[in-house]
């Protein structure tokens, strides 16, 4: 929500919280099963399912007083205004400030509906990215400490295959551990963002 990135921190049977490192903590709180409160810094939203064939129908109530309409179209969230004229979920920041026009929300609406139910919540990290750092380190690793994995290498090189008994010179065995660590770094930041 607002470009931060919430946990679960707390779960009841009818409530649950999320918080971020930078973000305001979100409280919701399900009264009924199609009533939703969504709290964000202590201004309450209050949200009311629909089943209306061929989709799903959430009111979001504003504390001002606005309200939006946010459809569930094959899993993808659509927001319309009180006027049904389609909503874009764009918002526009000027350094770490958000701008905000007139008659646009402080939260989006289907943000808002994304926070109030599980379903929609956004999955967290990658099993991909998770392996791929882990393969890229270790063959750094090997890369940086290991000479044999290094001759290896070096024998694997097509330029080696019509040399006559070619052989690694030190500056090779310098540049396979500058590689090594480089390939190191680059599994490190592939680790984080699979997180």
């Amino acid at each position: 929500m607002n470009a931060n990135k919430y946990k679960l921190s707390a779960a009841d049977e009818n409530a649950s919280q999320y918080r971020s490192y930078w973000g305001p903590v979100i409280e919701v709180q399900h009264p009924a099963a199609d009533k939703a409160v969504v709290s964000i810094d202590q201004a309450p939203f209050f949200i009311t399912k629909q089943e209306s064939l061929p989709y799903i129908r959430y009111t979001v109530a504003s504390p001002d007083g606005h309200t939006a309409v946010v459809q569930d179209i094959d899993g993808r969230l659509t927001t319309y205004d009180e006027n049904s004229e389609w909503m874009h979920g764009i918002a526009i920041y000027a350094g770490n400030e958000r701008i905000l026009e007139e008659g646009n929300w402080l939260y989006s609406p289907s943000a808002i509906v994304r926070a109030a139910h599980p379903p929609y919540h956004e999955k967290q990290g990658g099993f991909l990215l998770f392996l791929g750092a882990v393969i890229l380190f270790v063959y750094g690793w090997c890369g940086f400490r290991y000479q044999r994995f290094q001759d290896v290498l070096f024998y694997l090189t097509p330029s080696t295959w019509y040399a006559n008994a070619p052989e690694p010179s030190d500056f090779y065995y310098f540049m396979c551990k500058v590689g090594g660590v480089l390939t190191m770094l680059a599994a490190g930041w592939l680790f984080i963002l699979s997180l």
